[in-house]
């Protein structure tokens, strides 16, 4: 599914810039929000989204490696689309993309940013029964940084 524009969280930029989070080299994973949770880019870790974490058959958050590349000057940050997998019924409204480890979300990881999987209707939810839950993000990358 397509979706809207990918938000940067405040504490992303400055983890980017001091070196806390490297979106070169660490790890990181998609996990799927309800509509219980009101997003902002005041949120920073797990712990502040967790209690609305997704659940349903088959779904589990999903690893996602993220890609950083620099062309005159504009550096973009791109990732995989995050598949949850083709057997899955889940009810979303946000996907988030955080530091760490898929398999284990910790209250401290970091979050990245997030995108709204319903930006057409500002409460809607998106869900799959028994089906694919794939999130396709922005075919010119999560996010981009410019010099200025």
């Amino acid at each position: 599914m397509a979706v809207g524009a990918f938000t940067v969280v405040n504490d992303a930029l400055e983890r980017i810039l001091n070196g806390t989070v490297d979106l070169d080299s660490d790890t990181f994973y998609a996990a799927l929000i309800t509509e219980a949770h009101t997003a902002a880019v005041t949120n920073s870790t797990w712990a502040d989204i967790s209690a609305s974490h997704a659940s349903g058959t088959n779904y589990s958050p999903v690893d996602q490696s993220l890609t950083v590349a620099e062309a005159a000057g504009v550096v973009t940050v791109d990732s995989n689309d995050a598949n949850f997998g083709n057997n899955v019924t889940v009810e979303a409204k946000y996907c988030y993309i955080l530091a760490g480890d898929e398999a284990a979300p910790a209250a401290g990881d970091a979050i990245i940013g997030y995108v709204d999987l319903d930006d057409s209707s500002g409460t809607a939810t998106i869900s799959s029964t028994s089906g694919d839950f794939v999130v396709s993000w922005n075919a010119s990358g999560l996010f981009t940084v410019q010099r200025q």
